[in-house]
């Protein structure tokens, strides 16, 4: 648009349309973002999952959900139940001694926020 072509009476709306195009566009780009990041995180954390029967560390998956204007990135596993144990620890079946914990979880989730805030940082 030509600066020469917009009179007083049209600069609100010439400034609005400006306005929504640039956050279209961060949009866009801050979607993208997050997506990559939550690829990336998945991957982290299968290559950092126990693997016994390897069912656990293949169960990883990312979903994404949009809804009223809200971009969420989930990292998630199948086996959400063993999520938890495996991550901190638990009392084996006998009651007297303890499984070790395998963080796998925290280091992603840490590497993730990072990742985060250097997207946000560069928008």
């Amino acid at each position: 648009m030509i600066m020469n072509s917009i009179t007083p009476e049209t600069l609100g709306n010439a400034l609005a349309d400006a306005f929504s195009q640039f956050a279209g566009e961060l949009t866009a780009e801050l979607e993208d973002g997050l997506s990559e990041i939550g690829k990336n995180t998945a991957k982290k954390v299968r290559s950092l999952s126990p693997e016994k029967s390897g069912k656990y560390r293949r169960g990883w998956k990312v979903s994404k959900e949009k809804y009223r204007g809200s971009f969420t990135v989930t990292v998630h596993n199948k086996q959400y139940s063993l999520v938890h144990l495996l991550e901190n620890g638990h009392l084996n079946r006998d009651g007297t001694s303890r499984a070790r914990a395998v963080p796998h979880v925290a280091p992603a989730q840490q590497d993730a926020e990072r990742q985060v805030d250097e997207l946000l940082q560069n928008l």
